[in-house]
């Protein structure tokens, strides 16, 4: 019997992913045997000797498979070998854009992506392209709209919102399936290898490194953990201290009521700022007593784990 063995890991990971996945190869093989040797039970009580282990329980929440693939490096966590520096699978936002033809007119649109939101170990999505005022397609006069507008997207995979903001523009806000407005809606979000950047050494990785993004993740009011990722557009450092300003960004309904905000596409739009790694502060946009909306609805997430991350390669 052959198990495949881990690469770049220390003697006690190596050993305690050796032995994971032997006995996975056991139980496999196992039942596809019919079963023979042993009884169902025997299986289970064999399962939950491992499930109980000190290295299952450093990735609960995981399934058992899933666990063992984390172990090895396998779902985009790994080591160079250089300590204190490790690789993450991340949004490449240089690359990720949201693409399409409208009906009728057959007019090919393209925007950017600045943040995503997901739930763990899920492919269903929630992506946001920046906002930008409203303009008269292809015209031959005076461009801008009049009275002038913003507008912004929100996407998933198969519906689409539009968050516009104007005080005089009578403008609203609209949400339906790709195919009523567009002949094709396409969403391309590619990942690669980004370095995880350790907060202590923000002050002096800034400039070396950019352009970064953040990594949020946080459980939900449902018990469900969300991943939010999204470019950093403004830090501040000194020493060991950092502060991110940056958005705004997509925060899921799920994980947070914040009074008074407007919900789009099942999120609201907020500028985060963090100082904590453990926590996040937003100003939610929604509407205010001055008429109009504004992001002045404040909100504070706790509980969270952050990462800044870095697509650049290392220096030296």
């Amino acid at each position: 019997m052959s198990v495949p063995l881990p690469v770049g890991a220390g003697p006690r990971r190596f050993f305690v992913i050796t032995v994971c996945l032997f006995m996975e190869t056991v139980l496999t093989q196992k039942r596809a045997e019919g079963k023979r040797t042993l009884p169902r039970r025997h299986f289970d009580r064999i399962e939950e000797g491992v499930s109980s282990s000190w290295s299952s329980r450093l990735i609960k929440g995981l399934t058992r498979r899933r666990a063992l693939l984390v172990a090895a490096g396998c779902l985009g966590v790994s080591s160079n070998g250089r300590s204190g520096v490790t690789t993450m699978q991340a949004v490449d936002f240089e690359r990720a854009r949201i693409s399409w033809t409208t009906k009728g007119g057959g007019i090919n649109g393209s925007w950017r992506i600045i943040a995503t939101a997901c739930p763990q170990n899920s492919a269903d999505c929630i992506y946001l392209a920046p906002a930008v005022m409203a303009g008269k397609i292809f015209g031959d006069d005076r461009l801008p709209t009049d009275p002038p507008y913003s507008y912004q997207l929100i996407a998933t995979r198969d519906r689409h919102a539009i968050v516009r903001e104007g005080e005089a523009s009578g403008v609203t806000d609209s949400e339906a399936a790709h195919g009523a407005s567009f002949s094709s809606f396409d969403i391309h979000a590619p990942r690669h290898d980004a370095k995880h950047i350790e907060m202590a050494a923000l002050d002096s990785a800034v400039m070396q490194l950019s352009p970064l993004s953040v990594r949020l993740n946080a459980r939900g009011q449902r018990g469900e953990f969300w991943s939010l990722e999204f470019l950093l557009s403004h830090i501040s450092t000194r020493g060991p201290e950092f502060q991110i300003e940056t958005g705004p960004v997509l925060i899921p309904r799920d994980l947070i009521d914040i009074a008074d905000a407007s919900i789009v596409g099942g999120c609201y739009l907020a500028y985060v700022f963090l100082n904590k790694t453990s926590q996040v502060d937003l100003l939610a946009f929604g509407p205010t007593s001055n008429r109009g909306r504004r992001f002045a609805h404040f909100a504070r997430i706790g509980g969270i784990k952050t990462d800044v991350l870095s697509g650049s390669p290392s220096p030296g």
